[in-house]
C-alpha cells in the first residue's frame, strides 16, 4: 500500500468516527427535549462527546501509519552468503516480535535505492560524550524527522539518566541504535554521510559527523550478488553459527515508542518522494581538509603579523615579511619567492622548506653567485660544491646531517643514478632521517638541510617537477 493511500485511509478512518459520535450526540438531544434542564444537559453531554472525540482522534493518529513490506532479516550474524536463505517478516508485526534472546533479529539491508537514515554509537563512554552525541541528532531533525533511539549500559547511573537498558556484564559501556523513521534517504548519500578519509591512524570524518559514530555498518553499494549489510537490531540479542547467544538486547528509550520504529529498510516506492531527504547538507557540514585547516592557521598567523607590524600586505596581495623581504623585480621576473626561500634558511633552522631551488643557465652566466655569497654567510654548515649524488643519497650519507645546505653543482649522475632520486625527494621532504657513518652504528636523527643545485643542463634532476623551483638566468 502506498503511503499516499494509507494516509487516505487515515483521513477516511477519522471521518467516520466524526459521524458516529456526532449522531449520538444529536440522539442524546432528542431524549433529553422534556428535560427541565435542556440546554444544560445538553451542553454536558455536546461537552462530553467532544471530549471522547478528541480522546479517540488523537489515539488514532498519535501511531505511526506503518508501510507494509516484508522485511528482511536472519537469525544470526554471519548470515550465509547465499541470499536465498534470508528470511522475511511483514511490517505490520514487527511490534508484536518476540525477542527472548533464543531467536535473535538481524537486519539484513540490501543494496537498493532509499533506506532510512541509522547511525551506530559504539564507542561513548561517558554522560558527556552522550549528551553530545543528542545535541547533534536533534540537530537533524529538522531536516531528518524524528528519530527512535534505544540502545544499553554497564553503568546503572547512566541507564537511569538516559533509559537505556542496563546490562552487568556488557563489553561496551554505551551502545545506542539511532533511526529517523520519518524521511528516506538515498543509501548512497547516507554512505557518503558516514565516510571517512586518510589512513589507518589518522582517518576522520568527512562532514561534522559525531566522532563516536560508527563507519563499518554502512556496506550499502553494491559489489557483487551477496553484497548487504548486517545489522543487529536494537532489541535483539547477538546470535552467532554454533555459538552462544550474547545477551545485549538494549530497550526503546523514548516513552511510547514503537519497535518498528527501529527498521532502517523502507519502501523503495518513487510515487510520492516528499518523504526522501534532499538537503541534508543543510544541517550536515564538509569539513576543511588537513591542508585547508593549515592553510587557515598559516593565513591567521600571518594576518597577526600584519596587525602587530611585523608584515605588510604588498600590492599584490601577498603578506611580506618587513625585516627580510621586499619586491624584487627583474625585467618584470618577481623574485619573492626566491628571496622567501633563502631567508627561511636563516630565519627557521630548522624548517625542511619541501622544495629544491634550481638555477639553470649557460656557462659563465653567473648563476652561482648568489648561492657563494649565501655559503660565505653560514660557514662550515653550508656545503656548497657537491658533484655527486652518491656523497649525500649514497650507502655513508653523514654530510647530509651536518650541513643547514647543500648544493649539487652540475652534477653528472641525477640522470644516470636513477635510484638515488628516490633517496632525494625524500630529503627535499623530510625533517628525519637514517644517517650512516662508517664504522659507526646507524642511527635516526633530525635532518634541516634543504638544498639547491646549479647547472647548464635543463633536464639535470628528472625527479617529479613538484619538488623542485627552477629559475632561469
Amino acid at each position: 500500500m502506498s503511503r499516499q493511500t494509507t494516509r487516505n485511509v487515515s483521513i477516511t478512518k477519522s471521518g467516520v468516527i466524526a459521524r458516529e459520535l456526532m449522531d449520538k450526540m444529536i440522539e442524546e438531544q432528542e431524549k433529553n427535549k422534556t428535560n427541565e434542564n435542556i440546554f444544560e444537559s445538553v451542553d454536558e453531554q455536546d461537552n462530553k462527546l467532544l471530549d471522547d472525540l478528541l480522546s479517540k482522534y488523537v489515539n488514532e493518529t498519535s501511531k505511526r501509519i506503518i508501510p507494509e513490506f516484508f522485511v528482511k532479516w536472519y537469525p544470526v550474524i554471519d548470515v550465509s552468503s547465499d541470499l536465498k536463505n534470508i528470511c522475511t517478516y511483514y511490517t505490520t508485526k514487527i511490534n508484536d516480535f518476540t525477542f527472548d534472546g533464543s531467536v535473535a533479529f538481524n537486519e539484513v539491508i540490501l543494496p537498493d535505492k532509499y533506506c532510512h537514515p541509522y547511525f551506530d554509537f559504539d564507542h561513548i563512554e561517558s554522560n558527556d560524550q552522550y549528551a553530545s552525541a543528542i545535541i547533534q541528532l536533534d540537530s537533524l531533525v529538522s531536516e531528518f524527522g524524528q528519530y527512535s533511539i534505544g540502545g544499553y549500559s554497564n553503568d546503572p547511573k547512566i541507564c537511569a539518566t538516559h533509559n537505556l537498558k542496563y546490562i552487568t556484564d556488557a563489553a561496551k559501556k554505551i551502545s545506542i541504535h539511532v533511526v529517523f523513521y520519518e524521511k528516506r534517504i538515498l543509501q548512497q548519500d547516507m554512505m557518503e554521510i558516514v565516510k571517512k578519509v586518510g589512513n589507518q591512524n589518522t582517518r576522520r570524518f568527512v562532514y561534522d559527523i559525531n566522532e563516536f559514530v560508527d563507519d563499518s555498518v554502512y556496506k550499502l553499494k553494491y559489489v557483487s550478488k551477496s553484497s548487504r549489510q548486517i545489522f543487529r537490531y536494537i532489541l535483539s540479542s547477538k546470535n552467532y553459527r554454533g555459538k552462544e547467544s550474547i545477551y545485549i538486547a538494549g530497550q526503546l528509550c523514548k516513552p511510547n515508542d514503537q519497535p518498528f520504529n527501529q527498521i532502517i529498510q523502507c519502501i523503495q516506492d518513487d510515487s510520492s518522494t516528499g518523504d526522501v531527504i534532499s538537503n541534508w547538507n543543510n544541517v550536515i557540514h564538509k569539513l576543511p581538509s588537513l591542508k585547508e585547516r593549515e592553510k587557515e592557521k598559516t593565513n591567521a598567523k600571518r594576518l597577526v603579523d600584519v596587525d602587530n607590524g611585523v608584515a605588510e600586505v604588498a600590492g599584490d596581495g601577498k603578506i611580506i615579511t618587513k625585516t627580510h623581504i621586499k619586491n624584487i623585480k627583474i625585467d618584470d621576473v618577481d623574485f619573492d619567492d626566491n628571496l622567501i626561500w633563502f631567508a627561511s634558511i636563516f630565519q627557521q633552522v630548522k624548517l625542511k622548506i619541501g622544495t629544491m631551488m634550481n638555477f639553470i643557465g649557460q656557462q659563465g652566466c653567473g648563476k652561482s653567485f648568489a648561492f657563494e655569497t649565501i655559503y660565505e654567510l653560514l660557514g662550515i654548515f653550508a656545503l656548497k660544491n657537491v658533484d655527486e649524488l652518491s656523497k649525500i643519497f649514497g650507502k655513508f650519507n653523514a654530510l647530509a646531517a651536518t650541513a643547514i645546505l647543500i648544493n649539487f653543482n652540475e652534477i653528472q649522475d641525477a640522470t644516470d643514478s636513477f635510484n638515488l632520486q628516490h633517496k632525494m625527494k625524500s630529503a627535499i621532504t623530510q625533517a628525519s632521517g637514517i644517517v650512516e657513518r662508517k664504522g659507526v652504528d646507524s642511527v635516526e636523527s633530525e635532518i634541516w638541510s634543504n638544498f639547491t643545485c646549479t647547472c647548464n643542463d635543463v633536464n639535470a634532476n628528472p625527479a617529479e617537477k613538484v619538488h623542485f623551483i627552477c629559475a632561469y638566468i
